[in-house]
């Protein structure tokens, strides 16, 4: 699924309409009205599927279909070669679904997350390190 943006993400070129989304762990923006198109290096947190995006105000958010959860995605520039700056937080769990969509609110505040984005950011990072040591742990004699 994609966000609709406008933004300046080219610097200098001013403000355009962009469409971004994630792809196979990259964030993607393509402004169709000028063919410039960026992503983002590999991010491990953004494998598999994002089916549902949404943004309130400036804010992007895209849920896992597999259910690891949901990501606020900020987007930053994209004039160096086709390379897109981004950063993504973990904000919350999100169920495995096959289909989902996203409906976004273009003149309301995001939710404030605070405190309980942090606990589920810690859970996420454990999640991932228990996944690791057990897959590395496999050893034959």
């Amino acid at each position: 699924d994609i966000n609709v943006i406008k933004q300046n993400l080219h610097n200098g070129k001013g403000i355009l309409t962009w469409l971004v989304g994630i792809d196979s762990g990259r964030i993607v923006a393509v402004s169709p009205g000028s063919t410039k198109a960026c992503k983002s290096g590999t991010v491990d947190s953004l494998t598999g599927e994002w089916g549902a995006a949404w943004h309130f105000n400036d804010k992007l958010f895209y849920a896992s279909s597999g259910g690891t959860g949901v990501m606020e995605v900020t987007v930053g520039d994209c004039s160096q070669g086709g390379t897109l700056t981004a950063t993504q937080v973990f904000v919350g769990p999100s169920a495995g679904l096959a289909a989902n969509d996203g409906l976004s609110c273009m003149v309301s505040n995001a939710p404030d997350f605070g405190r309980r984005r942090q606990q589920l950011q810690r859970q996420l990072e454990q999640r991932t390190t228990t996944t690791t040591n057990s897959t590395s742990s496999n050893t034959t004699t």
